[in-house]
């Protein structure tokens, strides 16, 4: 006989709710009030629709269909550089009217709702870009699904299902056979920074040129780069948020391959003989916040949530040891799911991105 809210919580004590089996589909977790901008929006009005709605991505709409999206980095593309300041000129102020249709990526990556939420985080890693718009099964625009429902999702999960007395295991000393639920094998695999974290991250010094610094995250595909003095003690992170802010507005006649061979390729893309100006470090987070590897990893989301920043250096007595980015926590949320389909308990759609 079920005793309804009695059985319920009594799984949650337990860890066995099976939380993550629940995840079966990206509707599950997606965003579905989502405001969408058409071509006639302005730089300027994109950038006040970012501002009130707190979002960082936004379908672009023609004649009711979803043709593409806007980022958070396609406006700092296009953000004029000198306005606010000394500088500023009619330049600047035009680009502010600057059309939608002019910074859009088009061609967007898209998802069905019914899909298993791996599916969607495959399509993210491997196109490296941190949303995908979803659709129903009668192609009809549902929502969005960003990195930040990712993270969002990881913090429910252990907010309702952690067990903090759990004990750490290695991934290699996982029995296929043992009937572990994945919620334990996710709350035991992912219990520190260090569990989740990159080792060895690209550096580069604070007197280095930016235009070496943007060089360097194509070259490593990279969105971050710990800064590190002369003496290798980490002073700063860049993000290629701080980068795009430097570069000077696209030429309207510049084009990029249709299809891109290098990392941030068409974000990066400047005429030729131009490109970002200044030092790393007049463009750097200085004094960064940071993590100690053996730090919960819900505890170090919540930090890069709170600071607004992708990525987080990891620290161990003052040496650098790693960095962990919301890429990272994608990886690892995408491994757990595809486990999970090893061990049975989650949906079969799951099983086609692993």
């Amino acid at each position: 006989m079920s005793r309804g809210a009695v059985d319920l919580f009594q799984q949650l004590a337990q860890n066995d709710f099976g939380f993550f089996q629940k995840l079966d589909s990206v509707g599950a977790i997606m965003t579905r009030e989502v405001t969408s901008l058409t071509l006639d929006h302005t730089f300027e009005e994109a950038r006040d629709v970012f501002r009130k709605g707190g979002f960082r991505h936004a379908p672009v709409e023609e004649d009711g269909d979803i043709i593409g999206v806007l980022s958070e980095r396609d406006l700092l593309r296009h953000r004029p550089p000198l306005l606010g300041t000394a500088g500023e000129g009619d330049l600047d102020h035009r680009a502010l009217q600057t059309p939608v249709s002019k910074m859009l990526t088009r061609n967007p990556i898209f998802v069905c709702e019914d899909d298993g939420p791996a599916v969607a985080l495959s399509k993210m890693l491997e196109n490296d870009v941190e949303c995908v718009l979803v659709h129903t099964a009668q192609h009809q625009f549902a929502g969005i699904l960003t990195s930040t429902d990712v993270l969002e999702t990881v913090l429910l999960f252990h907010r309702v299902c952690g067990a903090p007395d759990l004990v750490r295991f290695r991934l290699v000393d996982l029995d296929m056979s043992s009937g572990m639920p994945l919620d334990m094998v996710f709350s035991r695999g992912a219990r520190s920074v260090r569990d989740v974290m990159t080792k060895a991250p690209a550096t580069v010094r604070e007197g280095d040129a930016l235009s070496a610094a943007m060089d360097r995250m194509q070259a490593d595909e990279a969105r971050n780069l710990v800064v590190v003095n002369d003496s290798g003690r980490v002073v700063g992170l860049l993000e290629d948020r701080d980068v795009l802010r430097t570069l000077p507005l696209p030429v309207p006649l510049f084009s990029v391959r249709e299809s891109p061979t290098r990392f941030h390729e068409r974000l990066f893309a400047t005429e030729k003989g131009s490109g970002p100006t200044g030092s790393v470090g007049a463009s750097m987070k200085k004094d960064p916040a940071h993590v100690r590897p053996d730090a919960l990893f819900t505890d170090a989301i919540r930090t890069m949530m709170e600071r607004d920043v992708s990525a987080l250096p990891v620290l161990e007595d003052g040496a650098l040891v790693g960095i962990l980015s919301v890429t990272d926590v994608l990886r690892v949320v995408r491994v757990a799911l595809q486990i999970g389909s090893l061990l049975g308990g989650s949906d079969a759609a799951t099983t086609k991105a692993a």
